[in-house]
């Protein structure tokens, strides 16, 4: 499958293109170009001119590829990009170790998220998947790295891995990262999922959250409901796309005097269960 490059540099624009788009074996010079050049960037330690390298593999599926993205889906910054960094920090005015670190997690996310699409044109592949579960069980990755953390996610649904359903359900509920959370409602509809009781969870997820009672002792705080808006927010539209995915109808989000049409998803849900094979 074709990722867009644009998602390279900015993962999950809005609207996220369709990753349905079909790949091509790149021409024999080409193959041998693309790898001439990330031996270059390799040798160089240099994260951006790696990420540089990986870039245009992701519209290519051939088996020369698989290797530098196995190589660089788990990369950590290089003598080189710690003295880049350390440099850019410089520039800025600063020597603060925390700036710098900044800076050395964004080179290797750079190209974590590059490999990360590369692997996922090798559906059937086990050395991809395993590379993917790998850096998709790193807690430096998930901590520190929401964009590179998102791209193996999403790249894990592009293979058809789909065993990750209610840990996708738990990133939203627990999201703090606007890339982690909109890849995990993506999710869903990257897999078509068969899940019935995911798939109410999103439709609800057409609704804003709010409180059922303002005035209930039992009530989070307002900061709790502002957090949660802003989630959904980050998901609404991401929310719409997974649903039409699996069910090929489009359910609005809540904008506006529109409530979201969750109800009408539901219902839809309920009595489409088996034609839609829903389990």
């Amino acid at each position: 499958m074709l990722i867009p490059l644009v998602m390279l540099l900015v993962p999950f624009p809005s609207p996220v293109q369709d990753t349905g788009s079909r790949v091509t074996p790149a021409g024999e010079e080409e193959v041998k170009a693309y790898l001439a050049r990330y031996r270059d960037a390799s040798k160089s330690g240099d994260a951006r001119a790696i990420a540089a390298a990986l870039a245009p593999m992701t519209a290519h599926d051939n088996p020369e590829f698989l290797r530098p993205a196995l190589d660089t889906i788990s990369y950590r910054a290089s003598s080189f990009d710690k003295r880049e960094a350390r440099r850019e920090a410089a520039e800025l005015g600063s020597t603060s170790k925390k700036d710098i670190d900044v800076a050395l997690l964004h080179r290797e996310a750079q190209v974590q998220v590059a490999a990360a699409f590369v692997l996922a044109n090798y559906p059937g592949e086990p050395k991809a998947l395993k590379g993917l579960l790998k850096a998709y069980k790193d807690k430096a990755v998930r901590k520190s790295k929401p964009k590179a953390f998102a791209a193996i996610i999403t790249a894990l649904a592009t293979l058809g891995y789909d065993k990750l359903e209610k840990e996708m359900l738990q990133l939203v509920d627990q999201a703090t990262e606007e890339a982690t959370a909109r890849a995990a409602v993506r999710y869903f509809g990257i897999i078509r999922s068969h899940n019935y009781s995911a798939l109410k969870k999103l439709a609800q997820m057409l609704t804003a959250p709010a409180p059922g009672d303002v005035n209930s002792a039992s009530n989070p705080p307002a900061g709790y409901w502002a957090g949660r808006w802003e989630v959904w927010n980050w998901i609404r539209r991401d929310v719409t796309w997974s649903l039409k995915q699996v069910t090929g109808e489009t359910f609005r989000p809540a904008e506006g005097e529109h409530e979201g049409d969750t109800k009408r998803a539901l219902e839809f849900l309920k009595a489409n269960k088996k034609k839609l094979d829903l389990r």
